[in-house]
């Protein structure tokens, strides 16, 4: 992957992505993503400090071609200012992508809403030939 677009901060969040084979015995590759409230603006609106965000998911394989793409809104809202600044509080999203075996970049990037504030980050993923790998129950 390219280094990342000026601007942009390696922080603010975690990224997990892993293969696995769905209820439907095809392969996948589930995309967890987990923003700490310190990475989030909150801001002020009857009452209620909320925080808007936009998580932006990208899967290229090996040849860095673009195989899937998603983006999962969500937010965040507490009623305690210092809630806003707790090191303890997250929040969280997923999202899963049907892909073939093969060798996989996932890429995402954490837009905070109403900010200039994006954060970017990358993991491999391989999607192994489940049903070659050798897994089973003997007697």
């Amino acid at each position: 992957m390219p280094p990342p677009a000026e601007g942009l901060q390696q922080t603010g969040f975690s990224l997990l992505a892993h293969a696995f084979f769905d209820s439907e015995r095809r392969p996948s590759v589930a995309v967890n993503v987990e923003i700490p409230y310190t990475s989030l603006i909150f801001l002020r609106k009857d009452g209620v400090f909320e925080s808007d965000y936009a998580v932006y998911v990208k899967i290229l394989d090996k040849r860095k071609k673009l195989v899937e793409t998603a983006v999962v809104t969500g937010s965040s809202a507490v009623t305690d200012y210092e809630e806003t600044r707790s090191a303890t509080r997250s929040t969280r999203c997923s999202k899963q992508f049907h892909v073939a075996p093969g060798e996989y970049i996932v890429g995402c990037s954490v837009e905070v809403k109403n900010t200039q504030r994006v954060f970017e980050k990358h993991a491999p993923v391989t999607v192994p030939v489940f049903l070659k790998a050798g897994i089973g129950v003997g007697k």
